[in-house]
């Protein structure tokens, strides 16, 4: 599984960096087209840049600067990371 989430990783931060490309502006909010991806499958929303403190919970959130993607758990923002 974690190859397989680490490919899935890859494929978001690359569509959220083309999607960034696109709108030229941010923060970002766009519906979760990945549900396919089970890691995926509870998150409504992907937010491109947006600060942590004002995402939403039931989002996963995309860091440009850090390349990278948090997801809200165990109360606490998480990076996503492969397992």
């Amino acid at each position: 599984m974690s190859k397989l989430k680490e490919e899935q990783i890859k494929i978001v931060v690359e569509w959220c960096e083309e999607i960034k490309r696109q709108k030229k502006r941010s923060p970002i909010i766009e519906r979760n087209i990945f549900e396919e991806f089970d890691w995926m499958r509870s998150k409504t929303l992907i937010e491109i840049d947006m600060p942590l403190e004002s995402a939403e919970m039931d989002a996963v959130v995309y860091d440009s600067v850090l390349r990278c993607l948090w997801e809200w758990r165990n109360g606490q923002w998480a990076k996503v990371e492969k397992d």
